[in-house]
């Protein structure tokens, strides 16, 4: 900004610090000038030329006072202008230097970047270079040693020697090496020459050939896929192996050695190979003779490098046909007959395109061999490495007797050298030697260049082809230094330098040179300058902003002086601005030092206790000051806790929540209690209660802090009350939505008053606490109170005596116990027992506007929508409760979640022409005579896995229904409602706690514990997974909504006796099913026949899109409702057979198996639902056990029944456990798809029959006593 001219300040100065004075003394200043006016006119006419000159002196000295302040204005304001002008070009320069600053940087990042890359790339290579004569052809020369020890060791005489296990030994070597073939070449001298080849090459030690066969075909050296040629096992004839000879290589190929050949020794014919290769091909042949290297190895004992060898570049036809894979077998097939079978016509072929072909053949079956893939030699360069073989070990007398000769393709010793993300280098090789053959027919080059990219290396051609821009940056690496190749021995072999020596150049190339040099510096450059722009643009746009302002502050400036200086003298105003300004420095000296105090020691340190939680409560969390992110001493820390002698404190608890928690999934939990504890913090706010904490399902409450409150009891008293009611109301509500005992729920209240002790308990998450005997009592009172009672002390009942309330309290008729108390009385108060109370305490509600949460206020919607809605009479002509009509309204909402899905993938579907056309009947009835069982299939067939369908499905909350079908749904429900009996057990309440415990093992499939990495797997991959993981099952919303239908009506019309009873009383039904799970299929054609009745035909069309998927629907319904039958020996039996099939066979296809096991979980649930209240908490399997055992001894006391089941009962339960619930939640855990829902089930199972074994007996005789208690008059 640019500082404004210094005249302004003291005008400004004043303007904010004296605008109300400048009205008042305007007014006196206008009263005093007409004074001075008239007084001045009386003067005037007095003495008027005095009077005049002395005003016109005045005048002038005032305009000169004025021209000078505009002079002065006018030059701070070019000051001004050129400050503005510098500072802008200062900017621009700025952003000039700092973009080439950042350009220059981000460059030689890059390029430093580059060249430690290049660096470490090339020393990768030359080190791999180099190790190939360091540590590599030390495998080979080890070799060497072991024919020396195998010559002494079995007193042969050279060139008499064969190496044992030649090809194992050898393999390894090659392997260590990294060389492509081996072999070794004994010294044959004319006097022996016909014992060589007329005995010893077709005598025994010749058996190493067929060792080498048969060790070849066992590792399979020659097997690998797309090979071009039949490497396997092949006896040599014996007449072929008569006319073994030694022979050398000409120019027009492979000749044999006549008898009167005139070619005279020594020979050195190659013996032993690895490598073998077809018929034994090569071996004999004379190295000698045509291998200058060879002759020199032999003669300075020392490890001679040879020269490069290629072939012959293929023509651009031939190069052509190697794109076809089939030709190139084809054509590598000819080519190795030209050099292995006899009757080739040698006349086809001539001269060195003759050779070469042979050559290539060869060397790609080497290649081939080497890297286990059928590879084509490409004319890349190959040197022969000799290694002299002595007689003995004795450096000082030993004769060099033999070479052992290794082929080295260089290309594959860089080969993986470099990691894939360093690509473009580029190598070449040289060598000083000519040719070691003295051979026309090679193509030699003193230089190769390769290109290395990542692991692969890509032959460029003969020559040194390297970009020469990049001859600076060469990296270059030879054998010259090497002395030695270690081989075992103290001294190893001297390696011969003189003849040939191998060089290695490393060069950048522009792939590699591009991919560290991008545009990331211009980038940058560019981000830099347009951010210093945009600087420059506000810069600008607030220096103008900065100007008017500074305009209108000047004016005002002008303004007030002009008043001020009319208004006093010139003396005057000037110690008045001075005063003014003196003040304001000392203002701001007094602010700055009261901050430094205020940071240094927070304030609070100075606040009494109360003050400071007082501060922390309302503040949320802050203590009035600042607080110190140093450590300081934890003793020399304030603490924020202050004593309240007059408090009221409440503990609430929901009664029966442990229970019913565990036959909830676990989201349920969390809403009932969210929905509560919000709707008793509303409370909380409005009753000015301060709530303290939720500690699971409990909740904390005081009242008489951090503020006293006078009548603390009663208004916690009063704020239970509430609470008592908001909770009855709610989980009635609730019940349509978290199902079943939802509304059984209630509360226990207990409340204490005396003083506590309350503080901030600091640490990584600062809590406020409370502590104290009132606290301890309050939770005591709690733990022994009844449900929807609230439970006070003597102390609190005294304060709401003392309040005027003593209406409220009944004194309880027992004592309760107290640890550390003793026994204590206590009261239980009734807010509400006043007249009016509770029509106030709703007044109130109403008053707050809200009417209660967002929840409530849904729910009640809920509610008034359920009354709104038609009771169906029940047989007997009894309408549904008020209860079964919640529970009607939540299995309607639970089935419509499975639909909407249903209608969210069809509506992503294309293709509907395969849907049922409106003009035709959606129905299915089994044939006449066929029943329910006829119908049981070993396997449901399950749709494949459609990623499509799976997305679609989890999309469903968008999707809205038809009208007409929801509420044909709703009717269903509650017409399959008013079907069930009125037993005891085997009841509507029973079905929706089975479609509970369904729902809930379903929702446990349809989220299981699979372990995703982040950022490793795809949308596809994860839907894929789960539907493996499920068997398919939560894949299918079809599927789902089958098996929930099962559950509610596995008992449509159960008559609360057994089968064998019900074929007893009901004749008929016995012979229509054939006496097999009667009340079972009683059920499921029961509740059939309603699906299929006209009148839901807009509710079938929205289930069911094809006849295929109605047919499908009913399957899982006949499978599921029939797996209900647990009592049946023989499908027991069957069911046996099956899990066996599914989950220990592995005969099955991969769909077959997986709709197998798929099926057997489906019944599985089913099963398990259906007893779910023995693998759930003990006082549901309390509730459910008791109302069985009612309904089997009415059953005994009508007649219907033939044993008192009081005889059987403890007994019968422990077997129950034992031969059923227990291995059937061990079932569960088996199938691998309920996550810690099995767990849970086998858990509570265990827990259950250990508590039943140890209180069964007295729990029959206590439900024997209260039916006696029944059935007295």
């Amino acid at each position: 900004m640019i500082p404004s001219p210094p005249e302004s300040a003291p005008a400004a100065e004043l303007t904010n610090l004296r605008a109300g004075e400048d009205v008042v003394h305007n007014d006196d200043a206008s009263v005093g000038v007409c004074v001075s006016e008239i007084d001045s006119s009386a003067h005037d006419r007095s003495g008027s030329g005095i009077t005049s000159s002395h005003r016109s002196d005045s005048q002038d000295e005032e305009s000169a006072r004025k021209k000078e302040q505009e002079q002065l204005a006018k030059e701070e304001t070019n000051q001004i202008n050129r400050l503005r002008w510098l500072v802008f070009k200062v900017l621009l320069l700025a952003a000039l230097v700092i973009s080439i600053i950042v350009f220059m940087i981000s460059r030689n990042a890059q390029q430093d970047t580059y060249h430690k890359s290049y660096d470490g790339a090339a020393q990768h290579v030359t080190d791999a270079f180099q190790d190939i004569m360091v540590s590599k052809m030390g495998a080979v020369s080890s070799m060497g040693v072991a024919l020396i020890a195998h010559g002494r060791d079995h007193y042969r005489d050279w060139p008499f020697v064969t190496l044992s296990s030649f090809q194992q030994r050898a393999s390894t070597a090659l392997v260590q090496s990294g060389a492509i073939y081996l072999h070794f070449n004994p010294l044959v001298t004319n006097e022996t020459r016909h014992e060589w080849e007329q005995e010893y090459v077709v005598g025994p030690e010749a058996v190493w050939i067929d060792e080498a066969i048969a060790y070849q075909d066992h590792v399979g050296i020659f097997e690998f896929d797309n090979h071009s040629h039949d490497y396997h096992s092949q006896p040599v004839p014996v007449q072929e192996m008569d006319e073994w000879k030694i022979w050398d290589r000409t120019n027009q190929g492979l000749k044999e050695d006549e008898e009167d050949d005139t070619t005279d020794g020594p020979y050195m014919p190659t013996w032993q190979t690895s490598p073998l290769l077809h018929g034994g091909r090569l071996v004999n042949e004379n190295i000698l003779q045509n291998s200058v290297a060879a002759q020199l190895s032999f003669d300075s004992a020392s490890v001679v490098m040879g020269s490069f060898w290629m072939s012959r570049q293929r023509a651009a036809e031939d190069e052509t046909e190697l794109d076809d894979h089939a030709h190139l077998r084809r054509k590598r097939r000819s080519l190795v007959g030209t050099l292995f079978d006899e009757d080739y016509d040698h006349g086809t072929a001539q001269g060195d395109d003759m050779y070469s072909l042979q050559e290539n053949a060869v060397l790609s079956e080497l290649l081939s061999a080497s890297n286990q893939q059928d590879t084509v030699y490409q004319g890349t360069p190959i040197s022969q490495v000799y290694f002299p073989i002595f007689d003995s070990f004795d450096e000082e007398n030993r004769t060099t007797v033999a070479v052992m000769v290794a082929w080295i393709h260089w290309s594959d010793y860089f080969r993986g050298v470099l990691p894939d993300n360093v690509q473009g280098i580029q190598i070449v090789l040289r060598n000083t030697c000519a040719d070691d053959h003295g051979h026309t027919r090679h193509h030699h080059s003193t230089a190769y260049t390769f290109d290395i990219y990542g692991e692969h290396v890509t032959p460029v051609g003969p020559g040194d082809q390297h970009n020469k821009k990049y001859d600076q940056m060469v990296r270059k690496a030879s054998f010259e230094s090497i002395q030695n190749i270690a081989d075992g021995t103290k001294n190893g072999l001297p390696f011969h330098k003189e003849h040939c020596t191998i060089h290695l150049e490393v060069y950048p190339t522009d792939v590699f040179y591009q991919s560290y040099h991008n545009s990331t510096p211009i980038v940058l450059t560019l981000a830099v300058a347009v951010v210093f722009l945009v600087a420059v643009a506000m810069f600008l746009v607030y220096d103008r902003l900065v100007e008017r302002r500074q305009k209108l502050v000047m004016n005002r400036a002008a303004q007030t002086t002009a008043i001020v200086s009319s208004l006093f003298p010139e003396n005057v105003r000037d110690r008045i601005m001075s005063q003014q300004a003196a003040g304001r420095k000392a203002d701001k000296r007094g602010s700055s030092h009261e901050r430094g105090s205020t940071v240094r020691n927070s304030g609070s340190n100075f606040l009494a206790p109360s003050r400071r939680l007082k501060g922390y409560l309302i503040g949320n969390g802050e203590t009035g000051g600042e607080q110190d992110d140093q450590q300081v001493d934890p003793f020399d820390d304030t603490p924020i806790a202050d004593l309240f002698p007059h408090c009221t404190v409440l503990f609430a608890d929901i009664s029966g929540f442990t229970a019913w928690s565990s036959t909830r999934d676990p989201a349920q939990v969390f809403i009932l209690l969210q929905t509560l504890y919000e709707a008793f913090d509303k409370i909380a706010n409005r009753r000015k209660v301060f709530k303290v904490e939720t500690i699971g399902d409990s909740y904390v409450a005081v009242t008489g802090l951090p503020e006293p409150q006078s009548t603390h009891a009663v208004i916690m008293a009063r704020f239970a009350g509430e609470c008592m009611t908001k909770m009855h109301q709610l989980v009635a509500l609730l019940e349509t939505r978290l199902g079943p005992d939802t509304g059984e729920l209630s509360m226990r209240f207990g409340l204490h008053s005396g003083p506590v002790t309350a503080g901030v308990l600091k640490g990584e998450r600062a809590r406020f606490q409370l502590f104290g005997d009132t606290v301890n009592t309050a939770a005591r009172m709690e733990s022994t109170g009844i449900r929807n009672k609230i439970q006070v002390s003597q102390s609190t009942y005294d304060l709401i005596v003392e309040g005027g309330k003593a209406a409220w309290a009944k004194p309880r008729p027992d004592k309760v116990e107290a640890k550390g108390k003793g026994m204590l009385q206590t009261y239980f108060i009734n807010p509400s027992a006043k007249r009016g109370s509770t029509t106030e305490s709703t007044a109130s509600d109403e008053q707050s506007g809200s009417g209660g949460d967002a929840s409530s206020r849904m729910l009640q919607a809920s509610s008034s929508a359920i009354v709104a809605k038609p009771m169906h009479a029940k047989p007997g002509g009894k309408a549904l409760s008020m209860k079964e009509s919640r529970l009607v309204d939540w299995i309607v909402d639970l089935l419509h979640e499975h639909v909407k899905k249903l209608a969210a993938i069809r509506s992503r579907s294309k293709s509907k022409s395969k849907s049922i056309p409106s003009s035709e009947e959606i129905m299915y009835r089994p044939p006449e005579g066929q029943t329910s069982m006829d119908e049981v299939a070993e396997t449901i067939l399950l749709p494949k896995f459609s990623l499509k369908n799976f997305a679609a499905a989890e999309e469903f909350r968008s999707v809205t229904v038809d009208p007409v079908a929801l509420e044909q749904l709703r009717d269903l429900v509650a017409t399959i409602a008013s079907m069930y009996q009125d037993n005891d057990f085997h009841n509507f309440e029973h079905a929706c706690h089975v479609t509970m415990a369904t729902n809930k093992l379903l929702k446990r499939i349809e989220t299981p514990d699979i372990n995703i990495e982040q950022g490793t797997a795809t949308d596809n991959q994860i839907a894929s997974d789960i539907h493996q993981y499920t068997h398919g099952i939560n894949s299918d919303p079809l599927t789902l909504l089958a098996i929930v239908f099962s559950a509610l009506i596995h008992d449509v019309d159960h008559r609360g006796v057994s089968n064998v009873q019900l074929a007893v009383e009901q004749p008929d039904l016995r012979d229509k099913y054939n006496n097999k799970s009667v009340a079972e299929q009683n059920s499921l054609d029961l509740a059939w026949d309603l699906l299929m009745d006209d009148k839901y035909e807009a509710l079938r069309r929205c289930l069911f899109a094809t006849h295929t998927e109605l047919r499908r629907f009913r399957q899982v319904l006949v499978n599921v409702v029939l797996a209900t039958d647990i009592f049946d020996k023989e499908l027991n039996g069957l069911r046996r057979k099956r899990w066996d099939k599914a989950f220990s066979s592995d005969l099955l296809s991969h769909e077959e198996h997986n709709n197998l096991r798929a099926t057997i979980v489906i019944e599985h649930i089913i099963q398990a639902s259906d007893v779910s209240h023995t693998m759930q908490h003990w006082h549901i399997y309390r509730k459910w056990n008791r109302r069985l055992f009612h309904e089997l001894y009415h059953a005994y006391k009508a007649g219907r029944m033939a044993k008192d089941p009081s005889t059987f009962w403890y007994n019968g339960e422990i077997g129950f456990f034992d031969n059923y619930v227990i291995p059937l939640a061990k079932k569960l855990k088996d199938c691998h798809v309920f996550g810690v829902s099995s767990d849970e089930c086998l858990n509570y199972a265990l827990q259950n029959r250990n508590e039943w074994k140890t209180r069964g007996q007295q729990i029959v005789e206590e439900m024997l006593q209260e039916l006696a208690m029944e059935e007295e008059p």
